[in-house]
Order: C-alpha cells, then sequence, then structure tokens
C-alpha cells in the first residue's frame, strides 16, 4: 500500500518549511531578515574585513561555545564565503554547516524478527545560507529546517560561536524590524492580514480615531478586544486614512495595543511582521513595542547561494525593507 501525504495548503509560515522539490528545483524558501554587526575587540568591521574573516575560517571545524576540543566536538563550520556584486551594489553570501558525525540508526532482520541498533559514521551537513548587505548591516538567513537544513536562528547561533574562535571576535545578529520599519510596511506593503489587541484608552485619547473606537469598547464593557482581518479574495487591504487600520494603529502606537500583519512586498515577496506581547499595563506594553519583531520572508527561488541570481533576488528583497 503506497500512502500519499498531501503538502499543507499553505506552506509558507510554517515552523518546518515542506519540502516542495528537488534541491536547486524553484519554490517558496523561509527567510528571516536581521540587522548585524561583525566586531573584533569591539570595532565593526566594514565590507572586505567581513569578507576576509569568514575566508579565513572557511573550511575549518570548530567545537560550539562550551563543548570540548574532542573530534566529535568539532562539527562546526563556515563555508562557501564569497562577494556578488549587482549594480553597484555588494552582498556577501556564505553558509554555516554541522557535521552530523555519529548517529544511531536501527536494522530489521526478518529472520530473527529484531530490529538491531548500529552505530554509523555521518560526514555529511546539514546547513543554512546568509545573504549579508555590509552598506546596510542587514542580512537574510535561510530559515529552512528538517533534515538538511538547521533553521535560522539554530545558523546563527552556531555562526555565532564559530566567530568567536576569531582572536577578540564576536557578532551581533539579531531577527527584527524596528517600529518605523513596521510603519513603512503598513504604507508599502499590499496588506493579506492585520490582526491586532486593544485596550480602551486611559486617561487620555491619542487622537479622534482611536478615541471613536475607544469609546465604543468602553460603552459595552470591553476591557481586551481582539481583532483579525483579512482582505477580500483576490484583493489587498488598503488602509485609508480614517478606516479601522488606521484607528488601530493611532492606539496601539500610543501603548493601547499591538498588531502585527502578512502581506506581500513591492518587489512580490510574501512577508509577515509578528505582533509584540501585549500586556494590559501601558507602560510594560510601550516597552514590548519599542522592541524590535521578527520578520519572515518568503523568497522564490532554487534555494542555492551558488547561483548569483538567487543571492541578488535576497539582497534587493533586503534592500527593499531595509532602505
Amino acid at each position: 500500500m503506497q500512502l500519499e501525504v498531501a503538502a499543507p495548503a499553505n506552506p509558507l509560515f510554517y515552523a518546518d518549511a515542506w519540502d516542495l522539490g528537488d534541491y536547486g528545483m524553484a519554490r517558496p524558501l523561509p527567510f528571516l531578515f536581521c540587522r548585524y554587526d561583525f566586531f573584533i575587540n569591539d570595532e565593526p568591521l566594514g565590507f572586505a574585513a567581513q569578507l576576509q574573516t569568514l575566508q579565513e575560517l572557511q573550511g575549518q571545524y570548530f567545537a560550539r561555545a562550551g563543548k570540548g576540543v574532542r573530534a566529535s566536538h568539532l562539527d562546526s563550520i563556515v563555508m562557501r564565503p564569497r562577494e556578488v556584486r549587482f549594480g553597484t551594489e555588494r552582498a556577501i553570501a556564505w553558509s554555516v554547516g554541522k557535521k552530523i558525525g555519529e548517529r544511531q540508526s536501527f536494522e530489521y532482520d526478518p529472520a530473527k524478527d529484531k530490529i538491531e541498533p548500529f552505530i554509523i559514521d555521518d560526514e555529511s551537513v546539514v546547513f543554512s545560507d546568509f545573504i549579508a548587505l555590509p552598506r546596510l548591516e542587514v542580512l537574510a538567513v535561510d530559515d529552512r529546517s528538517g533534515p538538511h537544513h538547521l533553521g535560522g536562528r539554530g545558523a546563527i547561533n552556531r555562526f555565532r560561536s564559530i566567530f568567536r574562535n576569531v582572536e577578540g571576535g564576536d557578532v551581533d545578529i539579531e531577527p527584527s524590524v524596528n517600529p518605523q520599519d513596521v510603519h513603512k510596511a503598513l504604507q508599502r506593503w499590499g496588506i493579506t492580514e492585520f490582526d491586532f489587541v486593544l485596550r480602551p484608552f486611559n486617561p487620555h485619547p491619542p487622537g479622534d480615531l482611536s478615541k471613536r473606537l475607544s469609546e465604543q469598547f468602553s460603552k459595552d464593557g470591553i476591557g481586551v478586544y481582539r481583532g483579525k482581518t483579512e482582505a477580500k479574495e483576490g484583493e489587498k487591504i488598503q488602509p485609508t486614512k480614517d478606516g479601522i487600520v488606521a484607528s488601530v494603529v493611532e492606539l496601539a502606537d500610543a501603548g493601547y495595543g499591538q498588531y502585527s500583519l502578512k502581506g506581500v512586498t513591492p518587489e512580490g515577496h510574501e512577508a509577515q511582521i509578528k505582533r509584540p506581547k501585549f500586556d494590559y499595563e501601558k507602560e510594560k506594553n510601550e516597552k514590548n513595542q519599542a522592541k524590535n519583531r521578527e520578520l519572515r520572508i518568503i523568497i522564490e527561488g532554487d534555494g542555492d547561494i551558488a547561483n548569483d541570481a538567487m543571492v541578488r533576488i535576497i539582497a534587493e528583497a533586503l534592500k527593499g525593507i531595509y532602505e
């Protein structure tokens, strides 16, 4: 009997990216967009120094922080660092990998009707790709996970550990967009979903729009209001100056709520900005809102950063978000 497993109806924002084809075939790929810096002795590195340091690390296996130096601990590696030029822009692409090493497997013996364990010495690697624009101090990291990839945050942590083997070396990589980036996304993206959590203002309204909205909550005795909006089929949400989106943003930006959004960037990529944690206490809510948020973006491509065209697509997407 042959079982058929269907891919999820909407795989784009699942934690584990669905395998949509063989390596090298075009498919939707998830990336975390980040701000970053490389440092040596607390001094930030420019383009040339970043590339040179990556090239010096290339091909060497290192142990994760806190691990010993036994051969089995030397499993983290920087691979294929290189410069990619397009127009007047310069990007850096590289991969971070983990050697699998020893792993346990099982074999069934039909004659004995037993399942026997054994150890395999596996020299293959799981990896994730990085594409950086040093001019803007931003990068994208492949967020695929599963049998062949590390996942975005796992790759970031592993790369940080590798870079600290450089004398005085450290990296700061934060998957993030700031509040200004979020406002720009509201203006530039074709919004497909807009979710929010709100509370009434107290004591003074931040504006006329939020005053009208908040008064409706108070009239019906509503303490917390949660909403989810979706665009009409085949269309995009078009925020107006006096509509529901503007009212929510005005109230939330004053510390009385939080919101998230999904949409399509001007470059045609599906993207999601997550909602910060909501707290009824205004001061705590404002602190949560001031923090950077996670941005996950889906880019169609073959997933191979050895392909200059793939690197250019990702770099242009970075420019579209952060420039």
